[in-house]
């Protein structure tokens, strides 16, 4: 699989996605591949994790799927009533 490139537009959807997930206390990155689409991409998909440390992202599921060419990356922290403290949202955001 080709390396995949850093997207700045994907970075500014996938910080939204993590503020709003840890805000809300969830796991749901609700308009965040339709964000990816509007930028004139053919294909998009969101991964998102609660986790201790930006390593828990390695197991995205699409890292791995050559379809994708860039990629964008946001993280917020806190602490939650859900998960503990001291997590990190994390948002990966992946378009052709």
């Amino acid at each position: 699989v080709a390396p995949l490139v850093a997207d700045p537009a994907l970075d500014d959807v996938a910080r939204d996605a993590a503020a709003t997930m840890r805000a809300r206390d969830d796991t749901e990155a609700e308009g965040a591949a339709q964000r990816a689409l509007a930028l004139r991409r053919k294909l998009a998909a969101v991964d998102v994790f609660v986790g201790t440390g930006p390593q828990d992202a390695v197991r995205s599921a699409n890292l791995g799927d050559g379809r994708f060419r860039r990629v964008g990356v946001g993280v917020a922290t806190g602490d939650s009533a859900r998960f503990g403290k001291g997590r990190l949202w994390i948002a990966v955001v992946y378009s052709d």
